[in-house]
């Protein structure tokens, strides 16, 4: 059994295995949240809002169901929030396999958060610009590229991750690959 297996199993250890299996459930709930609402947001909202070269039907479609893109927009932005609360409790989760790696898995997913804002920043900023259909659908090719760009940075931390995960000792290694 590795080291970090003991930490968390050995009931010795109560206080710490506890603050570990309360990070777990934590992750577990915030990954449950934020892949309903960022496929809410994002195929249930804007991917069905917008027309793929055709800047004039989305601009219309936009301005049809602007509530429904608001909503669309306030359900990724609180993806954001909930990857900044889901990096935290992965830090606490994977911290007594690796510091060093749970941090750097923690760092990366903040980035990519930091990144997946400012590509919604982008989406909020259409609704601005919804008199120009060129102006709108740059600001939905600048969320998309942005957006896109910040996934390389979400699949590192899913590398490490997947290396914690692997190394941990308590969580089945078939996870980790």
């Amino acid at each position: 059994m590795s080291t970090a297996a003991q930490i968390v199993s050995n009931p010795a250890r109560g206080t710490a295995c506890q603050s570990v299996r309360q990070a777990g459930f934590v992750a577990g709930i915030g990954y449950l949240l934020l892949y309903v609402l960022a496929g809410f947001g994002n195929y249930g909202v804007v991917q069905r809002l917008v027309t793929p070269g055709n800047a004039a039907t989305t601009v219309k479609t936009i301005m049809d169901s602007k509530g429904l893109f608001l909503i669309g927009i306030g359900s990724l932005a609180a993806v954001v929030v909930l990857d900044v609360i889901v990096a935290f409790a992965l830090l606490k989760f994977f911290n007594p396999v690796s510091t060093h790696f749970s941090q750097l898995a923690a760092g990366l997913r903040l980035v990519y958060a930091a990144v997946f804002a400012v590509a919604i920043a982008h989406l909020a900023g259409v609704l601005t610009v919804l008199g120009n259909a060129n102006q709108a659908q740059q600001g939905i090719d600048a969320f998309n590229t942005i957006w896109n760009t910040g996934l390389a940075l979400f699949g590192l931390h899913l590398l490490v991750i997947g290396y914690l995960a692997y190394k941990s000792g308590y969580v089945p290694r078939w996870l980790g690959i």
